[in-house]
């Protein structure tokens, strides 16, 4: 631990030289850009803009569905996203879609720099912390669209920064913001818990640590500041307006069979799956660091690692905190790998200031910006390129079909696939009544298998009627509803009302 330490105490006491801030710049602006180019996905965005719409207007929390015909008046628990879905819809009504990505990127932007500044100061290497920052930014990214997770990932960054700052300065004050922000976080996402498990683990190692020798008094008093901020973070967990019952709705949603088995991002990493890679790489690259340390890690930094990888192989969505957890710990033991190590500077905060050779860096630092600028939500929708000038929102958005079904006063039952849900239940809902959407954990196993029989043509005239469905919008290119568009076309009981690139709307013949 002597280099590693060592590495850090360098890295408070140093300034950044002019290069280092470009290390930084790239660290911080590649999510950011990532984030931009990310549009509004058709699952886990509309349906928040919803709820926040109906909190807002009517002052009050919605408990059940009324979104939904196959679900209707089942109670469903808000309670741990509400905050999030007021500030999704107050955004969205403020500055469109461009104003809710612009907040996302930010958000990611400020979740990576958290990170690469920890990297910074373990590895005294803004090279290192940069190169390791973009490995777990090639993860996070993953999960840069626009939905609450966002404020959990943030707030997950925070607690980790603010907990290492409070081991490496030794200094207490560090963990009061701790508590008020649980009690925010607790009203905005439902993964909250993890701030608990990360204000444990620290409170865990630092027992560790002094278990073997006499802690001196500073080192008691932020074992006791640790312990007391863990009862206090609990009591402000329950600021919610479901009290301590929002840990059984969260309990819930993680273990709803339909959870487990439907959605992708909730089941085990597999690591023959691409889009999984990144997480395995970025766990082998952590460990070998560690591995090959020239000096014994640290087994808290061990547990650490090996805890989140755990957690993220359990599930998809899990993998993303393994992508702020990881940085820090990846540079500060590459950092004392002999071949990468570098002399540590020794730059004093007195020091005259250096302005000869300072003129490149800077003008990397503005092509960085401009191309900030470019690639914003604001701008890039705006410019000639069709390869950047792409819209804000899924290209496979039913966004002209439900424009002519609003037009055209379409009231009642629709049948659709899933990923039309969400964007039907915000653009027509109470009008229109959806079969199903994201919350996939509301609707029981019975609502899925009929879904399926449906969209596969099994049965689906005698289904279409049992629920008195009166219209249906099919994927155009989905090649899973090749037979259902086909059956609907020959039947002389349903009509072709519309047609585009990306959906089909069927309507009852009269």
């Amino acid at each position: 631990m002597t280099a590693q330490t060592t590495a850090q105490t360098t890295a408070l006491s140093a300034k950044m030289t002019a290069l280092d801030k470009v290390w930084a710049a790239i660290a911080l602006l590649t999510p950011l850009w990532l984030a931009f180019l990310t549009p509004l996905q058709r699952l886990d965005v509309w349906w928040h803009l919803k709820v926040g719409e109906a909190i807002v207007q009517t002052g009050q929390i919605p408990t059940v569905d009324i979104y939904s015909f196959t679900a209707n008046g089942t109670p469903y628990g808000y309670a741990n996203v509400w905050l999030a879905d007021v500030i999704f819809y107050g955004l969205y009504r403020s500055g469109g879609p461009a104003l809710l990505i612009g907040m996302t990127g930010l958000l990611l932007c400020a979740a990576c720099g958290l990170s690469w500044h920890l990297a910074f100061q373990r590895s005294a290497s803004a090279r290192l912390a940069t190169v390791a920052s973009l490995a777990g930014a090639v993860l996070i990214i993953r999960f840069g669209a626009a939905r609450p997770q966002i404020f959990s990932i943030i707030l997950f960054a925070l607690f980790f920064w603010l907990l290492a700052q409070a081991r490496t300065r030794g200094q207490g004050r560090w963990l009061w913001p701790l508590p008020p922000l649980m009690a925010l976080w607790a009203n905005l996402h439902g993964a909250f818990p993890l701030g608990l498990l990360l204000i444990v683990f620290f409170l865990g190692e630092g027992l560790l640590r002094y278990g073997f020798k006499q802690p001196l008094p500073a080192e008691r008093r932020l074992l006791l500041a640790l312990a007391a901020c863990l009862l206090a973070s609990v009591a402000a967990a329950g600021v919610n307006p479901a009290g301590y019952a929002v840990f059984s709705t969260v309990q819930g949603i993680m273990g709803a069979p339909a959870v487990q088995q439907l959605a992708l991002e909730w089941q085990a990493q597999d690591i023959k799956l691409g889009a999984d890679l990144p997480f395995f790489a970025l766990c082998a690259l952590t460990f070998l660091a560690l591995i090959y340390t020239p000096s014994r890690p640290w087994i808290g930094d061990v547990l650490l690692l090996g805890g989140f990888c755990a957690l993220g192989l359990s599930a998809r969505r899990h993998g993303v905190w393994l992508a702020l957890i990881a940085p820090p710990l990846l540079a500060g033991y590459l950092a004392q790998w002999p071949w990468l190590a570098r002399p540590a500077r020794v730059t004093k905060r007195t020091d005259a200031p250096v302005t000869h050779g300072q003129g490149a860096p800077r003008l990397l630092i503005g092509v960085l910006l401009l191309l900030t600028l470019l690639l914003s939500p604001w701008v890039r929708p705006r410019l000639p390129n069709q390869r950047l000038g792409y819209g804000l929102l899924d290209a496979r958005t039913p966004v002209a079909a439900v424009e002519y079904m609003a037009e055209q006063g379409v009231q009642g039952r629709v049948f659709h696939p899933q990923w039309f849900g969400d964007y039907l239940l915000w653009r027509l809902s109470p009008a229109v009544q959806v079969f199903l959407d994201g919350r996939v954990h509301l609707y029981d196993w019975q609502t899925w298998r009929n879904h399926s029989a449906i969209l596969n043509a099994w049965d689906w005239e005698r289904l279409l009627a049992d629920y008195q469905i009166s219209w249906v919008l099919l994927d155009t290119a989905d090649p899973t509803q090749t037979e259902l568009r086909a059956a609907l076309r020959a039947s002389p009981r349903w009509r072709l009302r519309y047609a585009d690139d990306v959906a089909l709307l069927f309507g009852r013949a009269p």
